[in-house]
């Protein structure tokens, strides 16, 4: 089966367990991972995850008497996990330039609920789609520093031990899923560097700038891990890479912070909410009022 049908056939499965499980009204789902940049594998020893986040469209009832938005990760029932948002915390959560949301922009994996304002949620990632460049672009000074966050993340994960890696941790007293994403965001950081500031993101995601020798080292710090000093001393190189990077690139240059982008992509998300809940409330008082007329023609 060609990768991509597979990938949506997963994302199809979540999809019908969140509608057969919760009263969500469920928007679209974005892909977020490995396959995002080529680092996926499936075999006897290794089989990557499929992570989706769920984008879910308020109700009436939410916008009047909820003040705290949705957010929360559900487990299906083979033990896999969907995060669900509300479609209203994505501004704030593309404001902070965090990199595993900026990579749902990029992602050439979505998944739109047939079953629900099908033709309004795809003119929104359309236009989301067209605004891509100018949000991975709209702060880099905080990208680079959710970059570093991200970085010191996962050198803490390095050496920790998690219920998911318990056995692959006592083999190599190591995680080697996080030593592969040091390396990876290390070298993306030196690209946005390399190139004064400038996100491409599309590129970095896919690692484009490096060679496939050089990918495919990454990638096998996951699926074929080394020794346990080698591991440490490549994970504390990247972290001093990515610093030195990142100051220098701090030091040389004055990054400006584009609000317009950010005020366009909140107005987008508002009309976008506003558009919906307004056909859901017109659904509903149809639904309501042919309910009436049934039970009047029954009772005569």
């Amino acid at each position: 089966m060609a990768k991509k049908q597979m990938v949506l056939n997963e994302m199809k499965k979540k999809m019908n367990w969140l509608k057969e499980n919760t009263d969500y009204h469920v928007a679209f789902m974005c892909l977020q991972g490995s396959q995002n940049y080529g680092f996926d594998e499936y075999t006897d020893d290794y089989s990557s995850d499929f992570d989706v986040k769920c984008f879910i469209i308020p109700t009436l009832k939410d916008l009047l008497e909820r003040p705290n938005m949705i957010s929360k990760e559900l487990v299906m029932n083979d033990k896999s996990h969907i995060e669900v948002k509300d479609i209203r915390l994505l501004g704030n959560l593309l404001y902070k330039m965090n990199p595993t949301y900026l990579e749902l922009l990029y992602t050439p994996y979505f998944y739109v609920n047939k079953e629900y304002q099908r033709v309004r949620t795809l003119l929104f990632l359309k236009s989301l789609k067209e605004m891509r460049d100018d949000i991975s672009n709209r702060d880099v000074k905080r990208f680079v520093k959710s970059m570093q966050g991200f970085i010191y993340e996962k050198r803490k994960g390095l050496e920790k031990r998690t219920d998911s890696g318990q056995e692959i941790f006592d083999i190599y007293k190591y995680n080697p899923k996080q030593l592969h994403h040091l390396a990876r965001l290390s070298e993306m950081v030196s690209e946005v560097a390399r190139l004064d500031g400038k996100v491409n993101f599309e590129s970095l995601m896919n690692l484009d700038f490096l060679s496939i020798k050089e990918k495919n080292k990454i990638k096998k710090y996951k699926t074929a891990p080394i020794e346990y000093s080698e591991a440490i001393y490549l994970a504390d190189t990247y972290v001093k890479k990515a610093e030195c990077e990142i100051n220098k690139l701090l030091e040389n240059n004055s990054l400006t912070v584009n609000d317009i982008t950010l005020d366009k992509l909140n107005s987008l998300i508002e009309d976008y909410v506003s558009d919906c809940v307004k056909i859901d409330v017109i659904k509903s008082i149809q639904k309501t009022n042919q309910e009436k007329k049934g039970a009047k023609a029954d009772s005569r």
